[in-house]
């Protein structure tokens, strides 16, 4: 369909870095059938194009309009940190990991803790995460999600003992 063709050339300007291109046949697709998809890819492309907090709102946007949607949670995740914004990062893929460990959705939460662990802040949700992670047999994940904290402050109780509790599962 027209929708999809635009996308489709949309995707190959960004390809060949043609970013201004990519955003305008790729928001024309999104008009004709808006979808999560389509408007996170014109996001990515308005940031290739040089304009990152543009695509910031974007997917901010995205991610109230299409909360099922992580692609779009995972690349603001990103493109926050790139901004100095990690914080909002951390909280932003503590919350993903949350919903995607209730939803047993690995690749998601893989995801998520993958972003989590390139940050150099740690979500609000640290603790509560941790403990979800071990009470749902992930053991090594909630090690993994501590280890940083645990380094910071050795005489954390609540992280030492989650980890341990962790390594037990």
């Amino acid at each position: 369909d027209g929708a999809e063709a635009l996308h489709r050339l949309g995707l190959l300007a960004l390809g060949k870095g043609e970013g201004a291109k990519a955003v305008a046949l790729i928001d024309a697709a999104a008009a004709l059938a808006p979808s999560a998809r389509l408007k996170h890819n014109a996001a990515v492309a308005l940031n290739q194009s040089g304009d990152r907090a543009g695509a910031v709102a974007r997917l901010k946007t995205i991610a109230a309009e299409h909360p099922e949607y992580a692609t779009d949670q995972l690349s603001l995740a990103a493109f926050l940190a790139e901004a100095g914004e990690t914080q909002a990062a951390a909280d932003l893929m503590g919350t993903l990991a949350d919903r995607a460990n209730e939803a047993n959705a690995t690749g998601v939460l893989d995801g998520a803790l993958g972003q989590l662990g390139r940050l150099e802040a740690a979500p609000a949700n640290l603790m509560v995460l941790a403990n979800r992670l071990r009470v749902a047999g992930r053991g090594e994940a909630a090690r993994r999600l501590l280890a940083p904290l645990i380094a910071r402050h050795p005489d954390h109780v609540g992280a030492r003992l989650t980890s341990a509790m962790a390594a037990l599962t």
